[in-house]
């Protein structure tokens, strides 16, 4: 597939190069398979990502949709430095389209990632930045504001999508809430995820309106986020 045609879809051949991956998870394994990774992952890939820019910004306006391994594609090459885990190699593809200016990692966006078992489908912030951290509690602190988030995540729920991000395991210091509030401020970042295991829709153009059709639940979610920074989101 060339790289800049539209996009048709990812293949059952996506699927069990990345089956095939997790058993040979080596150097002369991808390097012998190297043209499946880029026929059947990267080059569909880079079509999906021009083809979802658009169709995602219609939706959040000022979203940034960068189809290269530099921008919304991460490397398939895995950064072993500082892991007990020395395989060489992800086990998925990961995309992500990031709202506002900034390093992408450090803003709120859309994450979707496919391996042999499907996909997967976040939005969120990977890690709060510690300005955003003290907003995200403050705005749970406050009665109305806290609530707001509680009614949007039993929303979430409704549509098999859940509110992820818990990471501590005490209220911080200085909080006094108890209750559902409570377990919101135990988060150090905030983010939907749904699984979406293998819809038809994976083979085909149609993937990118299923992806923004699930990702448009997330406008309540992605409407609270916004108004955690004064800079633009």
């Amino acid at each position: 597939m060339d790289p800049t045609t539209t996009f048709t879809g990812f293949t059952k051949n996506t699927l069990k190069f990345f089956a095939d991956l997790k058993k040979n998870n080596n150097r002369p394994w991808f390097t012998r398979h190297k043209p499946d990774y880029l026929a059947n992952v990267l080059h569909p890939a880079t079509a999906f990502v021009t083809d979802m820019g658009p169709v995602l910004g219609r939706l959040f306006p000022g979203i940034v949709a960068d189809p290269t391994s530099s921008g919304s594609i991460f490397r398939i090459y895995k950064d072993t430095r500082f892991s007990n885990d020395k395989s060489p190699y992800k086990t998925h593809l990961g995309i992500f389209f990031w709202q506002g200016p900034g390093k992408k990692l450090q803003r709120p966006g859309f994450y979707f990632e496919l391996d042999d078992a499907g996909i997967r489908l976040y939005y969120g912030w990977y890690l709060f930045p510690p300005d955003v951290l003290k907003a995200y509690r403050e705005a749970v602190a406050d009665e109305d504001r806290g609530n707001e988030l509680l009614k949007i995540k039993k929303k979430l729920e409704k549509s098999a999508i859940h509110l992820g991000g818990q990471h501590y395991k005490r209220v911080p210091a200085g909080y006094s809430i108890d209750g559902p509030r409570a377990d919101l401020l135990r988060h150090n970042t905030l983010y939907t995820e749904l699984d979406c295991r293998k819809p038809p829709e994976l083979f085909s153009p149609r993937l990118v309106q299923y992806c923004a059709c699930q990702w448009k639940h997330c406008v309540p979610i992605y409407q609270w986020v916004r108004q955690l920074t004064a800079a633009p989101v």
